[in-house]
């Protein structure tokens, strides 16, 4: 999991095209001095301003990403499949989005991490050689087979398991700081507070055994 991750950070796709317009130009440059969010301003006014524009939408996309909008971003991209120069990209980037957005699932949903398989064999298919796009399919394959064993798992334990007590409602209102921790990619902060939870309140780990450890697991791969 480690490896994977290193390789699925490192080759996300960041091209930003640039036109003609200078609030483009304007949120080219907010985009590579990290300032996102203005990135995100400005490629949104430039949209509304040539909403045919493949090549804006791709750039929206890609700043959604970046702030952590992984539905907009997807919306993004999909509106820039329609330009042919874009398409490779788009597509594998709507892949890295979904894969992203399974990532951060809490619920260990597997939804969104199937339907990343969809657009990286469809980039392969166009291209067998891209390596990249190879590499996330395998790691979206393996935390799909890693979470469908988790949930067998949890469904094995919780039937040989006996009773146990309630979540607190102190337990239920730490769960509810760590998922807004993860919902801002805090995840070595969700982390300590989950470890927290397990000390000092033994109601928190019987009930949430299996979100505290995809807490572990995203501060594995985000923070590694």
């Amino acid at each position: 999991m480690k490896t994977s991750l290193i390789i699925f950070l490192s080759i996300f796709t960041q091209n930003l095209f640039a036109t003609t317009s200078g609030t483009v130009d304007d949120g080219i440059k907010a985009f590579k001095e990290a300032n996102f969010q203005e990135a995100e301003k400005l490629f949104q006014e430039a949209v509304e301003g040539e909403p045919e524009s493949g090549i804006l939408h791709y750039n929206l996309g890609t700043a959604k990403f970046k702030n952590g909008d992984f539905e907009g971003a997807i919306e993004e991209f999909a509106k820039s499949l329609s330009d042919s120069t874009l398409r490779g990209k788009a597509t594998y980037n709507i892949g890295n989005s979904l894969l992203t957005q399974g990532i951060n699932d809490t619920t260990q949903s597997t939804e969104a991490l199937e339907k990343s398989l969809y657009y990286y064999k469809k980039v392969l298919k166009e291209n067998q050689e891209n390596n990249k796009a190879r590499r996330n399919l395998e790691l979206a394959q393996q935390i799909i087979a890693q979470r469908k064993q988790q949930q067998q798992d949890q469904q094995q334990q919780d039937q040989n398991q006996e009773e146990k007590p309630p979540a607190s409602d102190e337990a239920k209102r730490l769960k509810a700081e760590i998922e807004k921790l993860i919902s801002k990619r805090r995840y070595l902060e969700a982390l300590d507070l989950t470890q927290q939870a397990v000390e000092f309140d033994e109601t928190f780990m019987p009930n949430f055994a299996t979100f505290t450890e995809i807490v572990g697991e995203l501060a594995e791969i985000f923070n590694r």
